[in-house]
């Protein structure tokens, strides 16, 4: 993967992403070796989408430090940047590469063909899971899309009301008697004003829905894991799943800013880490179980 050419890294914003990412991903990695309970699994399962949400936000960070940009410090900024280097670049790698915008799939590997008509609860396969992944992708850029028209028509009646403001202030300019100030009823938008939204939304991917599931697990249905799959074993597969997928986002990462900043350097940085935050018990978890690759 070939890259331009980076700006000065500030190595203070590199490290201190990278310890939040790999600090966030211990608890992650904790919370399993010791949730041997099926209550304690669902709550565990319940924080664990939050953490593998903010180990790829962290990591995102990390990336834009490591390529000499300003570390963002929001939300919307740092999924833009995932959107940046991962999704708006012809690669190969789902599905973090995958994502959806107002033209379609994008990115889906050669010769792939998703569903997008896969019913949620259809048995996950190796047949089915690219499908899942997309219209996971889709309804989230569904609900964006959503805010983004509600939003819009807003801004619409706002501009109602403040032509009419206006024409009110000019009518009394030239002495006419006011007018009885109307009810600004929330307007339609025409198809082509839609059309302009839609493709102002930028694409959906794997770090926009995770966000979405982060905010329902933190705020709308905390439930969501806590009284479900139906068993434990569901449950630990689950967890394990969001393990892998934070673990495997995370070596994707380390792997691009040691190629960005030297290996070296980046090794350095990671012993330093490590030597400052050894894994508890016997067995490496986290940064320790990768760092013979790295």
């Amino acid at each position: 993967m070939r890259d331009p050419p980076t700006k000065a890294v500030d190595l203070n914003a590199l490290r201190r992403s990278l310890s939040n990412a790999w600090g966030t991903e211990i608890l992650l990695s904790l919370s399993g070796l010791y949730a041997t309970d099926e209550e304690i699994i669902r709550l565990a399962n319940n924080w664990a989408v939050v953490q593998t949400y903010y180990i790829i936000y962290h990591g995102t960070q990390a990336m834009a430090a490591a390529r000499g940009f300003p570390r963002p410090d929001s939300h919307p900024k740092t999924q833009n940047l995932f959107t940046s280097f991962w999704i708006r670049r012809p690669l190969n790698l789902s599905p973090w590469t995958v994502g959806i915008d107002a033209s379609g799939v994008l990115n889906l590997p050669p010769g792939a063909i998703v569903d997008l008509s896969l019913h949620p609860w259809k048995t996950t396969s190796a047949r089915t899971q690219l499908s899942h992944t997309v219209n996971a992708y889709r309804s989230t850029r569904e609900d964006h899309l959503h805010d983004a028209l509600a939003s819009q028509r807003e801004r619409k009646r706002s501009d109602e009301r403040k032509k009419w403001n206006a024409d009110e202030a000019a009518r009394k300019t030239m002495g006419r008697k006011a007018r009885k100030l109307p009810t600004f009823s929330l307007p339609r938008l025409t198809s082509a004003e839609k059309s302009t939204v839609d493709h102002r939304v930028p694409p959906s991917g794997l770090m926009q829905y995770l966000f979405r599931l982060r905010i329902k697990t933190n705020y709308l249905d905390t439930t969501m894991f806590t009284e479900g799959p139906s068993s434990q074993t569901d449950s630990e597969i689950v967890y394990r799943d969001l393990l892998y997928l934070a673990a495997s986002t995370s070596l994707l990462n380390e792997l691009h800013i040691s190629h960005l900043i030297g290996q070296t350097k980046f090794r350095q940085l990671a012993d330093t880490w490590l030597s400052a935050n050894p894994c508890p018990g016997s067995r490496p978890i986290g940064l320790e179980l990768r760092r013979s690759l790295l």
